[in-house]
């Protein structure tokens, strides 16, 4: 499944400083999202899927966290979605940091078209365990989206092992099977889970990202156990994240049929 669009980039008059807007680009966000789509449907193989991927309101956040209003939101997010549908996707992907505005985008996206929709929630562990960054535990914001008209619903990104959980033996993927069981509680729709490849170090001057693709094997099957139906990850997964994910998969289906 291809991820495309260029991140949530919303109309203003005069414009705020949204991410198309702070790199002067804020009269190419229909042609930009459109062509993504457009482009990716067409090398993409038969039988394979094509998602629309809508972010955050970056930088800003929705009132009374920020200075959005629902209304300018809702404009934005019809701006996107519009062109990301126009250029054929197969179904559209929100994930986002706010709860709030993650559930405008979905209601958008179901007027829009009857396309499936993909919600997943940005998840952070803490002292508390995990929640988003308005402090959603997994199960009430996994619930709030599917209320919302979220037909999968799921985790991508955020934080899954602390460096206070170091002396914790489980991999840094590992962690985030707790996360499926929460989200599990609180929801009915299918699951998806896409955390990062851990946390972004500086190492002679390049960007690494420290969660192996045989830490990810490893763990699918633990987050496929526990509810998930779409695995994958986040920043810093490579393809050879996803060689060894879909070995793992191949293997689990021949364990199942087998037994």
């Amino acid at each position: 499944m291809r991820r495309v669009a260029i991140f949530v980039r919303h109309r203003h008059k005069p414009p705020l400083p949204w991410r198309a807007a702070v790199f002067g680009l804020r009269h190419k966000v229909h042609e930009h999202n459109y062509l993504s789509a457009k482009w990716a449907k067409e090398v993409t193989p038969p039988g394979r899927y094509v998602a629309g991927f809508v972010s955050s309101t970056n930088p800003d956040f929705l009132q009374p966290v920020g200075k959005l209003t629902p209304e300018e939101v809702r404009e934005g997010y019809k701006e996107q979605i519009g062109a990301l549908l126009e250029g054929g996707v197969d179904l559209i992907m929100i994930v986002g940091n706010q709860l709030d505005t993650s559930i405008i985008a979905i209601q958008v996206a179901k007027t829009l078209s009857n396309l499936p929709v993909v919600a997943q929630n940005v998840f952070y562990r803490g002292k508390k365990g995990y929640r988003t960054m308005m402090g959603h535990d997994p199960a009430t914001a996994s619930k709030a989206v599917q209320d919302a008209g979220a037909d999968i619903v799921g985790a991508s990104c955020g934080l899954m092992k602390r460096s206070e959980d170091e002396s914790d033996p489980r991999s840094y993927y590992q962690f985030a099977t707790s996360l499926v069981e929460e989200m599990r509680a609180g929801c009915t729709a299918p699951l998806s889970i896409q955390p990062n490849a851990g946390l972004a170090q500086i190492v002679g001057g390049k960007t690494i990202y420290p969660a192996t693709p045989d830490e990810l094997a490893q763990a699918c099957s633990e987050w496929i156990n526990a509810g998930a139906r779409i695995v994958g990850g986040c920043c810093g997964t490579s393809l050879e994240h996803y060689r060894k994910l879909k070995v793992a998969i191949k293997s689990l289906k021949r364990d199942r049929c087998s037994s």
